[in-house]
């Protein structure tokens, strides 16, 4: 197994891949494809095909670049959110930009997102306060054209004041943004809160719904749309495809959120379909003497390296996508479309109730976990975080670990604390990556009003009325 090192959230390593492969690797090659003396017609073909995949591989390192940098403009985001810097966090977006928190109402324009900002307090975090938004688990998607994206990310927010209150938030972006002069920037950002608990009591007793809209700050519009956060019902809509089916993640009706009638027409995505154009593509650089049929050997050799280099974080990033869907799916009890994210023979083990082999079977066990699907006071939070992806060099499968940690319990009745690690495997199937074996281990369960200093829920084991295929591979 290889792997070029890659870090989800701060990828110093992979930029330094692909500015290698770009500026050194790519752009030695120009000269090969200059118009000097060839050998033959054969040599000419030879030539332009280089020429277009070279092409094609910048395209793809293009690609890759504009997907780390939204990432990090989504980090960044809480950065600022943490420490109240409304003036740099409100320089993140166009100029036409939008931002819709919660049930708040649109703020349109810079000046007026700057304004809406004071709705979380006054300019840069002061003492006693505290005001942590961790941005998590993204999945970003780009426009044909390489100048719009679109993103699915979470937020795990602390908040409170001291001796006072302290407060737990959860809920879900579906931004979109615009590449503008070569600079991402948010153009529409779109928190759906999922639910704000008190410290002291949890999501089981002490939840609020989400925020409305402020008569002292008054939004420019009313809220796109209306939805009950928890314990109510309701699955942010999906603004990408299922990963391995590639259809529309459709929501059940009574689930989706509602379109505010009174917000009006609002401007939704669109598709855009202009190839991405890059800088310098296409213009050949006079070539130096020498033997052109070891020119060209020399340059197919690179071309090949580099392909390799891009496919290989390429497959990364399906993955992430892959497995961070796991977890959006989990969340709302979209469990036929969980499982359709394994291989047709892929099989589940979760703590110790064994393993559950082929689709079929992975449906039926993700079922028994809440058979009515997403219903009133069902929480199901599975985060997906802190992913090493190893894919192997012939870049057909991979394995991978992550952390996951779990807000669950039912209203009123309970609720819990997980934690845990996946050791999971992955198969490329038809150029589609797929979960071939996922292992959930448990690290702990804990009650939330007792804590994991005072309680422990016992390990999973294997029931008689979902008997597993397999027993447990480890017994812990």
């Amino acid at each position: 197994m290889g792997r070029v090192n890659r870090n989800s959230l701060v990828s110093a390593t992979k930029a330094c891949v692909l500015a290698a492969a770009a500026g050194t690797a790519i752009a030695s090659l120009w000269w090969t494809f200059a118009p000097a003396s060839r050998a033959s017609t054969d040599a000419d073909r030879t030539i332009a095909d280089l020429q277009a995949t070279v092409t094609r591989l910048q395209q793809r390192i293009v690609r890759l670049q504009d997907e780390d940098q939204i990432e990090n403009l989504i980090s960044i985001y809480g950065y600022y959110l943490d420490k109240r810097q409304w003036d740099q966090l409100a320089d993140l977006f166009a100029d036409d930009g939008s931002m819709e928190i919660s049930l708040r109402g649109i703020y349109v324009g810079k000046k007026s997102i700057r304004r809406a900002l004071e709705l979380f307090g006054p300019l840069y975090i002061s003492t006693d306060y505290l005001h942590n938004h961790i941005q998590l688990q993204p999945v970003i998607h780009l426009s044909a054209d390489g100048l719009h994206a679109w993103s699915r990310s979470r937020a795990l927010s602390e908040l409170g004041t001291f001796k006072r209150v302290g407060v737990w938030g959860d809920g879900i972006y579906a931004n979109e943004y615009v590449k503008e002069n070569g600079v991402w920037k948010i153009e529409k950002d779109h928190v759906y809160t999922t639910f704000f608990a008190t410290y002291d009591r949890g999501w089981q007793y002490a939840v609020s719904g989400a925020p409305t809209e402020s008569k002292q700050i008054p939004p420019d519009r009313p809220p796109s749309v209306l939805y009950d956060s928890y314990p109510g019902e309701f699955i942010p809509p999906f603004n990408y495809d299922h990963p391995v089916t590639g259809a529309p993640i459709e929501i059940p009706p009574d689930l989706q959120v509602r379109p505010n009638a009174a917000a009006g027409p609002s401007a939704s995505a669109g598709a855009w379909v202009v190839g991405a154009q890059i800088d310098g593509a296409g213009a050949p650089i006079s070539a130096p003497a020498g033997n052109l049929e070891q020119q060209l050997a020399d340059a197919h050799a690179r071309v090949a390296q580099v392909e390799h280099t891009v496919g290989q974080l390429e497959d990364e990033r399906d993955i992430e996508t892959l497995q961070r869907t796991y977890g959006y799916l989990t969340d709302k009890a979209m469990w036929k479309e969980a499982a359709d994210l394994f291989a047709d023979d892929g099989t589940l083990e979760i703590g110790g109730r064994g393993v559950f082999v082929g689709k079929p079977h992975i449906l039926e066990y993700l079922t028994s976990l809440a058979p009515k699907g997403l219903t009133y006071g069902k929480l199901l939070n599975h985060l997906q975080l802190q992913p090493i992806v190893t894919v192997a060099p012939d870049g057909q499968t991979a394995k991978a670990r992550w952390r996951w940690l779990a807000e669950v319990g039912d209203y009123r009745k309970s609720s819990l604390w997980g934690l845990g690690t996946y050791e999971n495997e992955y198969v490329k199937q038809d150029g589609v990556w797929k979960i071939a074996a996922l292992h959930a281990y448990f690290r702990m369960y804990t009650p939330y009003a007792e804590g994991w200093a005072k309680a422990a829920v016992p390990n999973t084991r294997p029931e008689k009325n979902l008997p597993p295929d397999r027993p447990p591979t480890v017994v812990y």
